[in-house]
């Protein structure tokens, strides 16, 4: 059977789809065998957990600053990408620049989206079009994905009161921090995952 360009497009984003769940399920493992090994302290300040969701989004935000050499019509999609994955790095951070940065701290990761927005301003009708193309973009989805689990499912399902509500006042820290770290860290891992697919989406070969 011959397929035309446009079907073996199709073909080959399902089949990288089907790695992504291959490689987030087996990253799943990876955590239960790493909470195995560091038992209480697998999500201590500065933890193993807390290293890895740092090392994810700033692997995600260099892949998608690199991007912007390489496609110029996506430029400034790109930055803003990197943008948001360097100014999460920040806030993720934000013990160590209380130490290093009193009063300030975190807060300075702003400047990464702030100087994204100023180039969108600058490039605002060639943003527009490529904008629209990211929209449709399989990576796009992908980033919908972790951004749910971030947000609504970590934050909302491991909120204090809904812990309290279902399992009682025992141990309602520890099940919230197991909760939110694992989904935040999963998600940050799909984030790395759909600056791959990014690339693969835009990057002109």
């Amino acid at each position: 059977m011959n397929f035309t360009k446009t079907e073996l497009k199709t073909i080959y984003s399902a089949i990288r789809q089907f790695l992504y769940f291959i490689a987030t399920f087996l990253f799943v493992l990876l955590v239960n065998v790493i909470a195995q090994h560091y038992k209480t302290t697998t999500f201590e300040e500065h933890g193993i957990i807390e290293n890895m969701q740092i090392s994810f989004l700033l692997s995600a935000g260099i892949v998608f600053f690199v991007n912007t050499f390489h496609d110029k019509q996506m430029r400034a999609i790109s930055y803003i990408l990197a943008s948001f994955c360097f100014f999460a790095t920040c806030r993720e951070l934000d013990s160590f620049f209380d130490k290093l940065i009193p009063i300030i701290s975190w807060k300075f990761g702003y400047f990464f989206p702030l100087l994204a927005g100023i180039y969108v301003f600058l490039t605002l009708n060639s943003t527009i079009k490529s904008a629209l193309q990211f929209l449709s973009s399989s990576s796009f989805l992908m980033m919908c994905c972790a951004v749910i689990i971030i947000l609504p499912i970590a934050q909302c399902i491991g909120h204090r009161p809904l812990i309290t509500a279902t399992l009682g006042n025992h141990n309602v820290a520890n099940i919230k921090q197991l909760f939110e770290e694992c989904c935040e860290l999963i998600g940050y891992f799909i984030i790395l995952l759909s600056s791959i697919e990014y690339n693969i989406n835009f990057h002109k070969k």
